[in-house]
């Protein structure tokens, strides 16, 4: 989907929320952070630590704050909402601390030419298809450049260089660790924790504050997991 599609859809759940019907704002809110974590889950690969960081903060903070808002206010209506909004954290992490800098430094350490060229083709095509992502239908056609063949070719090269490199293939495989998982791990009285810092302004009566904190706890009885918003983040992080 063209990024636009995402923005159409945050847009609209926003004024579905003002309006007080959450029900309809909620599937919209999922398509757009759906959307988002799609296009970091595609462009995070071939970005350093800092590159990541800075494409968040321009490209996908304010989505997920936005949908961070909605699901503390929506989770006492509908408490299995939590299970997208702590997925999203969990998984946007892991993709964020994943060492991708020293994998291309190992591949260009190895001296070998195959494994180097393909990996700097990869990356090319990758750039290209994020450039190519932003461009409107018109815009592609005028320069002749098709997602899905972009999509295709990187998806070959990255076959490739896992077959050739041990360190590409670990970093890149396919995994995704939910709640459930982790609910498994947990010893009787044991629960996991996992803060969010949301960085937007939350209508609670009594508190202007900019920043909230998120609190998703897991215990062996969760049926999803449970929410705490601790809404004064401001004075949290000047103490």
């Amino acid at each position: 989907e063209h990024p636009d599609y995402a923005t159409s859809c945050n847009n609209l759940a926003d004024l579905y929320q003002a309006q007080g019907k959450h029900a309809l704002a909620e599937p919209l809110f999922q398509e757009a952070v759906g959307i988002k974590f799609k296009e970091i889950e595609y462009n995070f690969k071939n970005l350093s630590e800092n590159e990541k960081e800075q494409y968040v903060k321009a490209n996908i903070e304010d989505y997920f704050n936005n949908f961070n808002k909605f699901v503390s206010g929506r989770y006492t209506e509908n408490p299995a909402i939590s299970t997208d909004a702590y997925h999203l954290a969990i998984t946007t992490k892991g993709l964020i601390l994943q060492s991708t800098e020293k994998v291309k430094n190992r591949i260009l350490a190895s001296k070998d030419k195959h494994l180097i060229n393909l990996f700097w083709e990869w990356k090319e095509t990758k750039d290209k298809y994020a450039k190519t992502l932003n461009l409107t239908i018109e815009q592609r056609k005028k320069k002749n450049l098709d997602l899905d063949s972009l999509d295709k070719r990187a998806n070959e090269l990255e076959k490739q260089l896992s077959l050739l490199s041990e360190d590409f293939a670990d970093i890149y495989k396919p995994g995704t660790v939910t709640w459930q998982d982790i609910q498994k791990r947990l010893l009787p009285g044991q629960a996991a924790l996992e803060i969010v810092r949301t960085n937007i302004k939350l209508n609670i009566p009594e508190t202007t504050d900019s920043i909230i904190y998120m609190a998703f706890i897991i215990t062996t009885q969760s049926k999803y997991p449970e929410i705490v918003v601790l809404p004064n983040g401001n004075s949290v992080e000047k103490n």
